[in-house]
């Protein structure tokens, strides 16, 4: 039996869906971690409760039981629950948040107008707590809970070798993997390479990022492409991530004129 600790994210059901589509989902439990009375983005049955919680902990048992341990986005808030289990194997699959915009990573991953115009202007106080709450709670387990991961799992290279530069204690192998959309990516390909797909003039779509991430410097991106003239229809998905930062594209990429601008 595996266990896979998950958030409440639209990303989850797909996975789901793959596991039941498998034959496999008998044999993987998901426990989602999340504060909220009810789940808002995931759409299956499946059981939830707030981390550190009586009855996070009963739903979890005992963490030594299971065969493998999928701990999917890796927050710091999970440092704590980590270090104090014992694990057959423990693996985690990164989303990206969790390790690029940790706190004890130095690095910038804002692009000049992003940064001025939206990072800089823009003081999150529940950052402000968060990152309180990580120091206070549990920035003291962080070595500790690293290096019981055996697997990193991303489907890039770069991504794990990232992971092995800034996370000292961090000393797992790599496995690929990626998270499937609600459109499996074959069905994409065979869209693509489709020769009787009728061709047209319209413009192409673009999609840019995949998140509402202000880390993802949508701003730069779009003012680059309307220096450059690049003619193409955007889609930005939105459906999850910072709302703020959600209302401040809406409200600051209207100067784009390659296209029109979806969310």
């Amino acid at each position: 039996m595996n266990l896979h600790i998950v958030p409440d994210n639209v990303f989850i059901n797909k996975f789901y869906e793959n596991l039941q589509e498998l034959g496999i989902l008998s044999n993987n439990k998901i426990v989602v971690r999340t504060n909220n009375k009810k789940l808002k983005y995931i759409q299956q049955n499946v059981p939830f409760a707030k981390l550190y919680s009586s009855q996070f902990n009963a739903l979890i048992g005992n963490a030594g039981f299971y065969d493998k341990v999928f701990i999917h986005q890796f927050t710091p808030l999970l440092y704590r629950w980590v270090a104090n289990h014992e694990f057959k194997e423990l693996n985690w699959m990164v989303w990206g948040g969790d390790l690029y915009s940790l706190p004890s990573v130095n690095t910038s991953l804002y692009e000049e107008l992003t940064l001025a115009k939206y990072v800089k202007r823009n003081f999150s106080l529940q950052d402000y707590l968060y990152r309180a709450k990580v120091f206070i709670f549990h920035s003291l387990y962080r070595n500790q809970a690293y290096a019981k991961v055996k697997n990193v799992l991303t489907w890039m290279t770069s991504e794990y070798n990232f992971a092995l530069h800034h996370i000292q204690s961090l000393k797992a192998s790599h496995q690929f993997f990626f998270y499937e959309n609600q459109m499996p990516y074959q069905a994409l390909d065979k869209i693509i390479m489709d020769e009787q797909s009728p061709i047209n003039n319209d413009p192409p779509i673009y999609i840019l990022g995949n998140s509402s991430t202000s880390e993802l410097n949508h701003l730069d991106a779009v003012e680059w492409m309307d220096r450059e003239g690049v003619k193409a229809d955007l889609f930005i998905p939105v459906s999850y991530g910072d709302a703020n930062y959600t209302r401040f594209l809406k409200k600051n990429l209207s100067f784009y004129k390659g296209g029109a601008i979806q969310f």
